[in-house]
């Protein structure tokens, strides 16, 4: 024993990850100062508006109503449940892709991506290792077969069946991978349709290598069990294990070829054990790089006799080993990964791949997937990591839409997820080991994968992709995208209503202050213009499809609110124009009836009959309002209108909500409705189509702007 508790490789990861803490999502923030200023403009309105009551000789009570009233209206009361349906909407969205959301600020945080941290093996490749090729006694040879199905042939450089002397060598080079080796394979099962590894897939594929040449490893782990193992950890980057043979105690050890020959003294070739020489050596990391070029993950391995007096420290029995060979096996990049990249380029995500392999294997592999268009990536090991301060590592990073991070330890991981949010970045981080915990728990978004990733690795993870696919993760993005650009649509429809029942109130705050006309409209009708009239569609307009090029458009600035100068003045400004058109009506009205109503006739069923088409002006706009928010420039009748049939349907069950609300005596009676003619629709429709006119002209203003600033860049 080396170490206990928090000191082991395990108790340091798990150190990391309870020491990150979970990071407040985008959506979080920006509510968070939405909810404040809205209070704070409540508050002021309330206040206000009051005080302007009590000026108006309206009773205490009256202007406490219209006080709250108007204040709850500013509030948009509706916004929690449908931030929370937008969610969940997503949240189904997603796992009908195959993502599992855990906590539901998760599903937008995707869409504000702007980088992805990936792990290769499992994510970017299959994670089903199959070793290709072996280099022995200075000589190579193919390996065929596919998975981890034991069958397969070697061959040698010629293609032909190598001599049996040959054999037996690379069987003594594979026996020492297998030896070794936790991992164990089993045959296709009722759960399992081929053959499946149980452990790690590296050192399955050593296991399946060696059955392949006749060894029967679970015989020999029976007849020479194991005495004592030195573990793998990402320090050493090598696994040793002790075995009494017939012959006396023996050391085999795999992993990488750097850790291999740091402690090999000896090289086996020709039957017998040399010292091994500078030559050999180059000779070895030449082979390691061809075979790091070519996608390929390496492995060295070796042995050692000894005299076993009881428990040892690594560092006594794993010196002076001989240098067996080399173990190269491949791990093919997963179907649609490819486009996958391309698509998540184009939506201007930078990736960034984080692993623990050579950093020509990360290479080899980035450059067939089309991590980068000039074949250029740049490339930082985690030993030089280590030598950056993070000033310089932040000057490397800066400007570059892909790196690769090779032999990367749990640490690195975190630092460099920790640095990128420094800089502002959204960062998603995708991982199945243990050792991807802390820096999948320190991101915005950790997602873990399902098939065969740790349960460490899911409980640390926001998302988890339930077929382990790249490509579901960047469909993933494209779900987050259209959350937020839907929950933005939801927000300003919301804002330009209240802000028209604030005008219609203020209006007649006016009126009564010059001729003594009542408020055209009751502080009941307020709220009940969010209970019945738009609570509904706007819920249901968080079901939008995506738009066509959600996918080509950068991530929205962190940084960015959803409230800027031009979209507020926009909201003002419509919500001015409905409150106006409502305000309209309710004189109209009065023309229409010939009466003039005053602070005195607010008992008058003419006060009630005016204040209901004050209210339907507004709810009607609000459709129209609802409708038109789906598309940011583009007019209302040049898309699929029905390509959110839930939406329409709403508008259509709020609208006969209404009716019933207004001629059910019952319900009349408890809103103050009054029942309106066939004409008042007239000019409430009327009013409805005003509306659509001056939006579809601000609409085609912001296309004409947009043609202009497009013109320069086209030429």
């Amino acid at each position: 024993i080396i170490a206990t508790g928090m000191k082991t490789e395990t108790g340091k990861i798990a150190y990391l990850t309870e020491e990150t803490s979970d990071v407040q999502t985008p959506l979080q923030k920006e509510l968070r100062i939405l909810a404040r200023e809205l209070t704070i403009i409540a508050i002021i309105i309330s206040i206000g508006l009051f005080t302007l009551g009590i000026l108006q000789e309206f009773s205490i009570y009256m202007s406490l109503v219209y006080a709250l009233g108007v204040a709850m209206s500013v509030v948009p009361q509706a916004l929690p449940a449908q931030v929370t349906v937008a969610l969940s909407n997503g949240s189904n969205y997603l796992a009908n892709r195959k993502a599992v959301v855990k906590s539901l600020p998760a599903v937008e945080t995707l869409g504000s991506t702007t980088v992805i941290c990936t792990d290769k093996t499992g994510t970017l490749t299959k994670n089903e290792m199959t070793v290709r090729s072996i280099w022995f006694n200075g000589e190579e040879y193919k390996m065929s077969g596919l998975g981890y199905r034991p069958e397969g042939e070697i061959l040698d450089n010629e293609g032909k069946s190598p001599a049996k002397e040959e054999i037996e060598g690379i069987k003594k080079i594979l026996r020492a991978g297998s030896v070794a080796s936790n991992a164990e394979i089993h045959p296709p099962d009722k759960e399992h349709n081929e053959w499946y590894p149980i452990g790690d897939p590296t050192e399955a594929a050593l296991i399946t290598a060696a059955t392949k040449t006749g060894i029967d490893c679970k015989e020999y782990n029976k007849e020479f069990p194991e005495i004592q193992e030195f573990s793998f950890t990402s320090e050493r980057k090598r696994m040793g294990s002790i075995r009494k043979e017939e012959s006396g105690h023996v050391l085999y050890v795999k992993g990488s070829v750097g850790s291999i020959l740091s402690i090999s003294k000896y090289i086996h070739l020709n039957g017998k054990d040399i010292p091994l020489t500078e030559e050999h050596i180059s000779n070895i990391k030449k082979v390691n790089e061809f075979y790091a070029e070519n996608s390929m993950r390496v492995l060295a391995l070796g042995h050692k006799s000894l005299e076993y007096k009881g428990e040892c420290l690594a560092e006594e029995a794993e010196k002076d080993v001989t240098f067996l060979g080399l173990v190269a096996m491949m791990d093919p990049p997963k179907e649609g990964v490819r486009q996958a990249i391309s698509d998540a380029k184009k939506a201007h995500i930078k990736i960034f791949i984080l692993t623990g392999d050579h950093a020509l294997t990360a290479e080899a592999i980035g450059k067939e997937i089309g991590i980068s268009e000039d074949d250029e990536i740049p490339i930082i090991t985690g030993k030089e990591l280590k030598e950056l301060n993070d000033e310089k590592l932040i000057e490397f990073i800066k400007g570059k839409w892909s790196i690769i991070f090779s032999r990367v330890d749990p640490e690195d991981k975190v630092r460099v997820v920790k640095i990128l949010e420094g800089q502002g970045e959204i960062v998603a981080v995708t991982g199945d080991g243990v050792n991807d915990a802390p820096a999948l728990k320190r991101a915005h978004i950790g997602v873990a994968m399902g098939l065969k990733g740790t349960e460490v690795t899911k409980e640390a993870s926001d998302v988890v992709l339930l077929d382990d696919n790249f490509a579901t993760l960047v469909d993933a993005v494209k779900g987050g995208r259209t959350i937020y650009n839907n929950l933005k649509k939801t927000f300003f429809a919301t804002m330009t209503t209240n802000g028209g029942q604030l005008a219609l109130v203020l209006l007649g705050l006016l009126a009564a202050a010059l001729w003594d006309y009542p408020i055209p409209i009751l502080a009941v009708q307020i709220l009940a213009i969010d209970l019945l009239g738009e609570i509904m569609p706007l819920a249901f307009l968080t079901f939008d499809p995506p738009d066509p090029d959600i996918m080509t458009k950068p991530p929205r600035n962190p940084n960015e609110h959803i409230f800027h100068k031009r979209s507020g003045m926009e909201v003002i400004f419509l919500g001015i124009l409905i409150g106006a058109l409502a305000f309209m009506n309710f004189f109209l009205f009065m023309g229409r009836e010939g009466i003039i109503l005053t602070m005195e006739s607010l008992d008058s069923i003419f006060y009630f009959k005016a204040t209901t088409i004050s209210y339907c002006t507004i709810v009607y706009c609000q459709f129209v309002n609802i409708l038109e928010r789906r598309y940011w420039h583009t007019s209302i009748f040049s898309w699929n209108f029905f390509s959110n049939k839930l939406l329409l349907g709403s508008i259509v069950a709020s609208m006969c909500l209404v009716f019933t609300a207004i001629y059910v005596p019952l319900i009349s009676n408890l809103l103050s409705f009054g029942g309106i003619t066939i004409v008042d629709w007239g000019y409430i429709i009327s009013s409805a189509a005003i509306y659509l006119i001056v939006f579809e002209v601000l609409k085609f203003i912001k296309r004409l702007e947009f043609k202009k600033k497009l013109a320069p860049v086209v030429n």
